[in-house]
């Protein structure tokens, strides 16, 4: 059986073709496009099934948007497109086409993982009934859950904990939040931890106002310790520090998982003494610190686990 998957995001759309072996799954083909390079979600998908001469099964996108009924046609939240799975059903002729949250996909592509995959950013405690929870930083701000419980399946819930309101710590946030409300910015999380959102922490640090990139200021950010770069690095990893710290204990989770291209640019080659500040800053709690102290925090790697993800929740589900 062979499934078409896809990770639809605001910026960039991946797909890829999978095998359902006897005891795992094989990842077949894989494609990126951006998305601005194409008029609708059609003209992407007809550009990567065109390049491969395969017949499908079934099918399964990872969609950058809130999830209801899947065979009502979605809005992506950060782009125009919509997608109908219905429609795609049938022009495709396919046994079976679902639609899942992107981030609800990454938990069900973990188990695919291998462990040089995992950048270990602080070992903890595991405790068997514990959630785990997913963050990822991209065009928006993704979140879910992975709850667990002793001889219970494993249950993913879904979250739109990115549109929360910023809850700034110390006084550099504090005229951070002061900046976005003077800009007329809604300080949700999502408005600074994400692509834009980085732009804007420079925008904030920066005196003399100049246009960048979230992949420019990474890249000065890391070779120059002396930049505004590499202020604005420290100061969205001091806000994703308090972000993660706030699910943690709403959460009670013992492990924290960090994803997204965003991410895997900087944590893994960003100085040392960098990111133990970053975890001093989560771990840092005036009555909860234990707990901080034996989450875990890890890096994952691999930037196409969503699309496992989706194949593993299609063929699970066919």
């Amino acid at each position: 059986m062979l499934a078409l998957t896809g990770d639809i995001g605001g910026t960039h759309s991946r797909f890829a073709v999978f095998e359902r072996q006897s005891e795992s799954i094989k990842l077949i083909e894989s494609k990126r496009f951006k998305n601005k390079d194409f008029p609708n979600f059609e003209a992407v998908l007809e550009e990567f099934t065109s390049h491969f001469n395969l017949s499908y099964d079934v099918a399964c996108l990872a969609l950058a948007t809130p999830i209801g009924d899947y065979e009502q046609p979605h809005k992506l939240t950060n782009c125009e497109w919509t997608i109908d799975s219905k429609k795609l059903k049938n022009n495709l002729k396919l046994n079976q086409f679902l639609l899942i949250n992107d981030f609800t996909a990454i938990p069900y592509g973990l188990n695919y993982l291998s462990k040089l995959e995992l950048f270990n950013i602080q070992s903890g405690t595991q405790k068997p009934d514990k959630p785990f929870v997913f963050i990822g930083p991209g065009t928006g701000l993704g979140v879910s859950l992975l709850a667990r419980k002793n001889n219970l399946p494993l249950q993913v819930i879904s979250s739109e904990a990115g549109h929360t309101t910023f809850s700034p710590a110390g006084k550099t946030q504090l005229a951070l939040y002061h900046y976005l409300l003077s800009n007329k910015i809604t300080p949700i999380w999502e408005n600074i931890l994400s692509g834009t959102g980085l732009i804007r922490l420079h925008q904030f640090l920066n005196v003399i106002k100049t246009d960048s990139t979230p992949e420019l200021i990474t890249k000065v950010g890391i070779k120059n310790p002396d930049s505004i770069e590499k202020q604005t690095l420290k100061l969205f990893l001091d806000c994703l520090a308090s972000f993660s710290k706030n699910l943690t204990l709403s959460t009670l989770a013992d492990e924290l998982y960090f994803c997204g291209n965003i991410l895997t640019s900087i944590m893994p080659v960003i100085d040392q003494e960098d990111l133990k500040v970053f975890c001093s800053h989560y771990n840092k709690h005036d009555t909860h610190s234990n707990i901080m102290h034996e989450s875990s925090l890890k890096l994952i790697l691999n930037t196409e686990i969503s699309l496992y993800g989706a194949a593993d929740f299609v063929f699970n589900n066919a």
